[in-house]
């Protein structure tokens, strides 16, 4: 077996060079980096973010908001129809966010206060209302002017 050392330039070793005792033979050390930071990972090696075990409605933010607020949901593995309602506090209907159904993932949509007509509400408390498979839940949001 012939003694060929390890070319440790493609490695990252930290602040200081590696240590003998964890190789065996020679080592040319040669550092890839020296105070730069290390680069970032190529786009192909980014991991895509995991799928959402389970349906949710986060809160709305800002909240209070004005003039647009961002609602974002998470729909598990398989999917299934989602709709998000903007309701007044008399139980009125405002506005149908979301009324479509949805492969699994993580969802973001907006509301910029108006009504179906387009026309803009009035300041007050408002209910953001998610109806799934197996789910449903409601968020208190606060519209401000």
């Amino acid at each position: 077996m012939t003694e060929d050392p390890i070319d440790a330039r493609c490695n990252w070793w930290g602040k200081s060079p590696p240590k003998p005792e964890k190789f065996y033979g020679p080592i040319n050390y040669d550092p890839w980096l020296t105070s730069d930071p290390l680069p970032a990972a190529p786009e192909f090696a980014k991991l895509p973010a995991p799928l959402p075990l389970v349906y949710n409605l986060s809160q709305n933010y800002p909240n209070p908001f004005n003039p647009v607020t961002t609602v974002s949901y998470d729909v598990p593995p398989p999917g299934g129809f989602v709709g998000i309602r903007v309701y007044n506090v008399s139980g009125q209907l405002v506005r149908t966010l979301v009324n479509a159904s949805r492969p699994a993932g993580r969802y973001e949509t907006m509301w910029d206060g108006s009504d179906e007509r387009g026309v803009q509400a009035a300041s007050g408390i408002y209910f953001l209302n998610m109806v799934a498979p197996q789910f449903h839940t409601t968020r208190k949001i606060l519209l401000l002017k």
